[in-house]
Formats: C-alpha cells, structure tokens, sequence
C-alpha cells in the first residue's frame, strides 16, 4: 500500500514531468477506486457505499528512488506521477 500526493495527480492527456535526478522510471496500469464522499472508520459491511465507481490509474514510479530510499513514498510521488481517467465507471 502506498499514497500518492495531490501534486502527483494529473489528468489524461497531461504530460508526465520525469525529474532529471532519476535514470529509471516505470509505469503500472491499475484500479483506482473512487470514493465518493467523506468517511472514516468504515465497516466493510457498508463500504461499498462510499465507492463512487472505477477508473484507470498509472502508477508511476522513479524505480532508482525506491531502490535507494527502500520505500515508496518519494519514488512514486513526484508531480504529475499518477494519471487518472478519463472516465468513471
């Protein structure tokens, strides 16, 4: 499980910034799941309904950064790392 910035989120079509200090950087195509207002502590009895729906995400990381600093919290959250959508499901 990781985070991923506000400045990390980007829509479709935006360009991916690749930071000049990083020699590899990769990408993942995954799941995003939409929650669709405010909550905490949900059960999981009830917390499909806080899902809005899905959509795509690009999980991108600087893999040199997440070998050096053994976690994932600066590899994969520079600006622009995530693209999301175009569309909810």
């Amino acid at each position: 499980m990781f985070l991923k910035p506000t400045s990390a989120v980007i829509g479709p079509n935006i360009a991916i910034e690749i930071p000049p200090e990083t020699q590899r950087v990769d990408h993942e195509a995954e799941l995003g799941v939409v929650i669709g207002r405010r909550c905490s502590r949900v059960s999981p009895e009830t917390a499909m309904n806080y899902v809005l729906g899905y959509t795509v995400v690009n999980d991108v990381t600087a893999r040199d950064f997440q070998k050096r600093d053994g976690v994932f919290a600066r590899a994969k959250g520079f600006d622009t790392f995530c693209p999301i959508g175009p569309v909810i499901l």
